[in-house]
């Protein structure tokens, strides 16, 4: 948002917005247009890579600048023109951000109220304002996949606990029994009766069984 703001404080009727393109879908999503109107927005939502998407749509298929001078003339814009119209959008220029291993994150696009073409100054400052885009973005994505990381360790050393513990459960439920009658036999000794006796054993022996089965 910092970054948009400062790109539309450049000049008076200029207007700025950020896309991120989905690798999926091959389609944007909106996730910086503070100043765009939310009808807009939703006429404009979900745009496709594509050679006659727009601005932002076509600067992402090309993966080069694209600058439209007139939206209401150019081919380009034929399926937004009337959303453009309707707001005053007549000149738009993209940018598509590119990632550092070169993967295709979102474009930045510059919108203006009457017909014109950048200069040098400008396609500089576009130029800047993707490559600081797409520091952002890729700070934010690794952010989030830092998170889904620790949530994950977080979720293992649960389930390592909660299965420890169960364990530790059953280990003892079993080896209490053997130890258990072992101490009696040897305790009691001659005085245990052959039917106990063999009680004991047979409790002993299944004891055994269960913890050799675990």
């Amino acid at each position: 948002t910092t970054l948009v703001i400062f790109i539309q404080r450049q000049a008076p009727g200029l207007t700025a917005s950020i896309q991120l393109f989905d690798k999926e879908t091959s389609c944007s999503r909106n996730i910086c247009s503070p100043s765009l109107p939310k009808s807009y927005l939703d006429k404009t939502e979900g745009i496709q890579l594509g050679p006659q998407e727009g601005s932002c749509g076509t600067a992402a298929f090309y993966r080069s600048l694209t600058v439209v001078e007139d939206t209401q003339t150019d081919s380009r814009w034929e399926k937004y023109r009337d959303a453009a119209a309707e707001h005053g959008l007549i000149a738009c220029w993209s940018q598509p951000i590119i990632s550092c291993s070169g993967d295709l994150l979102g474009t930045v696009a510059w919108y203006w109220d009457h017909p014109c073409r950048p200069q040098s100054r400008e396609l500089e400052l576009l130029e800047v304002s993707a490559h600081l885009a797409g520091i952002a973005i890729e700070q934010k994505q690794a952010e989030e996949q830092l998170c889904i990381a620790k949530e994950q360790a977080e979720a293992s050393s649960h389930a390592k606990s909660e299965f420890l513990a169960n364990m530790s459960h059953e280990i003892r439920t079993p080896l209490n029994g053997i130890l258990g009658f072992t101490n009696l036999l040897m305790s009691l000794g001659e005085e245990v009766e052959v039917a106990q006796r063999q009680d004991f054993l047979g409790t002993i022996h299944s004891s055994g069984q269960q913890l050799l089965t675990l």
